[in-house]
């Protein structure tokens, strides 16, 4: 199931709108999970170093990890993990939190209207324009 072919089809099938579907399904569960609304809902997002094994397409060197990896960023939300998205590490760190953010609040809102939403993040978001 897992050969090079398989793994090719899937890759070149699985575009935007499945990697949307997928994350969507991520926030459901998280929603189904809690058994009532929340006061307060902490979203945790983080930038992690993702080193690849080989050649592989879409590594660069990142100098603040200080090797070729990828920069995928995780959001968090207790243990759960309502979003990974891997990136390429040429970027900055909050890259894309921004929209990532977007979709989970306007997702949680309208499940739960007034909850208090706490957003962390360590120093890559700090000012950033993400």
């Amino acid at each position: 199931m897992a050969s090079a072919p398989t793994l090719c089809r899937l890759k070149k099938w699985a575009g935007r709108a499945t990697a949307k579907r997928l994350h969507e399904v991520l926030v459901d569960q998280l929603i189904a999970s809690l058994k009532s609304a929340p006061e307060e809902l902490v979203l945790d997002f983080d930038a992690a170093d993702n080193p690849p094994h080989g050649q592989q397409e879409g590594r660069f060197f990142n100098g603040y990890y200080d090797c070729y990896c990828y920069l995928s960023l995780h959001e968090f939300c207790g243990q759960q993990l309502p979003c990974a998205y891997l990136r390429p590490s040429r970027i900055d760190g909050a890259r894309h939190a921004g929209a990532i953010l977007k979709l989970l609040v306007t997702r949680l809102r309208l499940k739960w209207p007034q909850m208090r939403i706490v957003l962390l993040g360590d120093s890559d978001f700090a000012g950033s324009a993400s």
